[in-house]
């Protein structure tokens, strides 16, 4: 660990010091809830949503499904052991999606406006932490 980041921690500056190491852990057990708890402690005015996709009976058909936030996590994803999934506030929510995608993840980002949860497939290329802020002045 670099000083600077041994003497925030020192100074207990809370606010800065939970920005150093902004990951999602995930393991096996880990559920889709505890997940989104994870990223709402980042993001709290963003919502994070796992789907599953599930095959239509003998045909090449498929049906994408919000995940039950209690189900496992792999049991949507083929995760072998513990891993830290970076989601730093200069990371776009294309790269994030991305990043799920390649552990075998669908997941959508949503951004809290007023009462109402808007899909940000319009504004992908923003950062989480640009997202995050423009929500907050709209709600």
């Amino acid at each position: 660990m670099m000083e600077s980041q041994k003497k925030i921690g020192k100074d207990n500056n809370t606010s800065q010091a939970k920005w150093l190491k902004m990951e999602l852990r995930i393991e096996n057990e880990t559920s889709v809830n505890d997940i989104q708890k994870q990223f709402n402690v980042y993001y709290p005015f963003l919502h994070l949503q796992f789907y599953r996709s599930m095959q239509l009976g003998n045909h090449h058909v498929q049906r994408i499904q919000k995940a039950h936030a209690d189900l496992p996590i792999k049991q949507l994803a083929s995760i072998y052991g513990p891993m830290k999934l970076s989601i730093a506030r200069d990371k776009t929510v294309a790269q994030l999606l991305t990043d799920f995608k390649a552990i075998g993840l669908i997941a959508q980002v949503s951004r809290k406006s007023g009462n109402l949860w808007v899909e940000t497939s319009l504004t992908v290329d923003w950062t989480l932490d640009r997202q995050n802020k423009e929500a907050i002045l709209i709600s």
